[in-house]
């Protein structure tokens, strides 16, 4: 199994395994060695890799993978012979990167696997309702549906996050009539609408702009090899009472990127310069800095800039009032994605493509 991009012996890879990351210092692992990585035995555990157009391969323990130097490989564990006995199989829950195993009836509804999940894995005490199940694919799944209703099959691997603004209580409540908040964001989307065959050219589209929330695609309409880079989500709740919450997403799924995930230009890079003056030589200094911050490779990014949600209801900010910045213009849409380009898909100007051969095991 080839994901290469690089030959050489010393290379440096990292692989996610069941939402964990792990750096090696290898270009060649058989299964068994990956699968030792979080303590899986070969004989009753295998790998599920994904591949680069969204296609899943199963390998054994005896099958060699081949890694992609600089980039990120992802994987996930499964049990070997999901064979369930009458209504029982089995089916593996990760909820903040934790693989959760469970053994279910096929009619078990989707709520109740939510609920046991949380009862096992305890991440943060939110209530149930304010988590959503996915598919690996990004699908969110009906919770009062059965497995057997929401087509879930044995040995799936499903993921428990929490719901878009359920980060925070206050996320949740409606502070602004509704419908002034969609006048306000109707007035922002028609704003934007007015340059958009400018903002197509430089490759942004948006894609979707239903009241509250903006999903918008970024491309690298000037590379060799033009291609989307990263998607957005902007969720104007309680606009501009609130100011919008900003997601960096796969554009093809819409689902949050992680931090060990985001592919580079979604980091936001801004180069600064400075002087520095040691004695009476001055000396200029350049520094580059995300824009946007995580702590932890699990976590999903955000986007540390005034006028977004995120920086304003961050603890290192609560200084730094949305309220004092509201009539500054630092909220609006078409700022908030000027940003995006700026220091996202803008300096994006040429890739570098190596052919590759994905080898499919019988």
């Amino acid at each position: 199994m080839d994901f290469a991009d690089g030959h050489h012996d010393d290379a440096i890879s990292r692989i996610v395994i069941d939402g964990q990351e792990h750096t090696v210092h290898r270009h060649r692992m058989l299964v068994a060695e990956i699968l030792a990585l979080v303590g899986r035995s070969p004989e009753e555990w295998e790998l599920d890799a994904e591949l680069a157009g969204g296609d899943h391969v199963t390998l054994g323990g005896d099958d060699e993978v081949k890694l992609r130097e600089g980039g990120i490989v992802r994987f996930h564990t499964r049990r070997r012979h999901h064979h369930h006995h009458g209504d029982h199989c089995e089916l593996t829950v990760v909820v903040n990167s934790e693989p959760i195993v469970l053994d279910v009836r096929r009619s078990t509804l989707l709520s109740a696997v939510v609920t046991e999940v949380l009862e096992k894995a305890k991440p943060t005490g939110r209530p149930d309702d304010q988590w959503e199940m996915k598919t690996e694919a990004g699908q969110v799944l009906d919770q009062a549906l059965s497995l057997e209703a929401a087509h879930v099959e044995c040995g799936a691997t499903l993921y428990l996050s929490l719901k878009a603004g359920a980060a925070g209580e206050a996320m949740t409540e409606l502070l602004v009539d509704p419908e002034v908040s969609r006048a306000k964001f109707y007035e922002e989307v028609r704003d934007y609408q007015r340059v958009q065959d400018a903002m197509i050219r430089r490759g942004q589209w948006l894609i979707t702009a239903e009241y509250p929330e903006v999903f918008v695609v970024f491309g690298a309409p000037n590379s060799n090899y033009p291609t989307w880079a990263f998607g957005a989500v902007l969720d104007f709740t309680n606009y501009d009472l609130w100011p919008a919450s900003v997601n960096l997403v796969n554009p093809f799924t819409k689902v949050p990127y992680r931090a060990a995930e985001m592919p580079a230009p979604a980091w936001l890079q801004r180069v600064n310069m400075s002087t520095n003056i040691p004695g009476e030589t001055p000396t200029n200094v350049m520094s580059v800095d995300r824009l946007m911050q995580a702590q932890r490779p699990e976590e999903v990014p955000f986007l540390c800039l005034p006028g977004v949600r995120e920086y304003h209801a961050h603890p290192a900010h609560t200084g730094d009032s949305w309220l004092l910045r509201r009539t500054s213009g630092e909220g609006k849409l078409y700022r908030l994605l000027d940003v995006l380009f700026q220091y996202g898909s803008a300096p994006i100007c040429g890739l570098h493509v190596q052919p590759a051969m994905n080898i499919v095991p019988r």
